[in-house]
């Protein structure tokens, strides 16, 4: 049975959902509540971090979303958690990951300036 509006929610309580932020943040958590506006309540959140093949999570129990700020919503479905093909890693080992990337990038950025240098 379909809802209109924020009475959409109704078929995901209780179930694990992934909500994706507009600052591009994931969260993972059981949806216990909303509200006529759609601000839900997540019970057992996480936040998901996603870089490359890593993820890392980090736990922030009791989490209120407020609607404005949600992209997506979205049933997770467990059983195909484990098929994922992501390694769970520390933050530390995921950022320094991202900054040899960041370093590299910049390398290829300065080799492309001095390539397209006509003063030269």
């Amino acid at each position: 049975m379909h809802f209109p509006g924020a009475l959409s929610l109704m078929e995901e309580l209780d179930r694990m959902v992934m909500v994706i932020l507009r600052d591009g943040r994931h969260l993972v958590g059981r949806l216990t509540s909303f509200d006529q506006f759609s601000n839900i309540v997540l019970e057992g959140a996480k936040e998901w971090m996603i870089y490359k093949d890593m993820l890392n999570e980090q736990e922030l129990g009791c989490f209120i979303v407020r609607s404005d700020n949600i992209v997506i919503i979205s049933q997770l479905d467990n059983n195909k958690l484990p098929n994922m093909k992501l390694r769970r890693v520390s933050i530390e080992d995921m950022n320094k990951v991202r900054e040899e990337d960041e370093e590299d990038e910049t390398c290829e950025a300065v080799d492309q300036a001095t390539l397209w240098n006509v003063d030269q």
